[in-house]
């Protein structure tokens, strides 16, 4: 066999293995960053102060996010940077009169500010949702409340829910925190797209 017949077959049986990466690549996209349906809610129904906010990655892109203010008069509040999971947006905890009721109990519960934002390709952000981007988008949002004069950076705590939980560990891997706090944190890849 000559030397151009044999890479021309093994070019060959590389398609196979290449165009399966590719397809599950994009099935795992698919599956992994559902966007839900976006409901933008009202905020002010939860009756705690916020303030809706634009901030920018590393890359350029634009994200919203919110800023609720909780926290009592006796000492500096500790702030929750949110991290959501997949199928969601930051506005679903608001996007009910139910669910805007509960979220501000657990506001006023709590003691502490909380910035949640939504992902590229969440709720009215553009750009497409990808592992690297919730990555980066993070970062942003970090990023965003160490420029907030008011909010202590020793005192930032990364709360991640499911899909959330594995942006929260990568994070705390590059930035430090006061805590960290994963709720339904997920085993594999598998179990969460299921």
């Amino acid at each position: 066999m000559g030397i151009r017949r044999l890479l021309a077959t093994l070019g060959l049986l590389a398609v196979p293995p290449l165009g399966l990466g590719y397809a599950f690549e994009s099935l795992v996209r698919r599956n992994l960053y559902r966007t839900g349906p976006y409901q933008r809610g009202v905020p002010e129904a939860t009756g705690v102060p916020f303030e809706q906010v634009r901030f920018w990655t590393a890359d350029g892109q634009e994200l919203e996010g919110w800023l609720f203010h909780g926290g009592s008069s006796q000492e500096e509040p500790a702030t929750i940077l949110f991290m959501h999971g997949t199928n969601y947006n930051a506005s679903d905890m608001w996007a009910t009169e139910e669910r805007a009721r509960l979220f501000g109990g657990f506001m006023r519960g709590i003691g502490c500010r909380l910035f949640v934002f939504d992902y590229r390709g969440y709720g009215a952000n553009d750009g497409q949702a990808s592992e690297q981007g919730t990555y980066l988008d993070a970062e942003g949002a970090l990023a965003y409340l160490h420029n907030r004069r008011e909010i202590d950076p020793a005192r930032i705590v990364f709360y991640g829910f499911s899909m959330g939980t594995g942006v929260a560990v990568e994070l705390v891997l590059r930035e430090p925190c006061a805590g960290l706090v994963l709720r339904a944190p997920f085993t594999s890849i598998r179990d969460l797209v299921h």
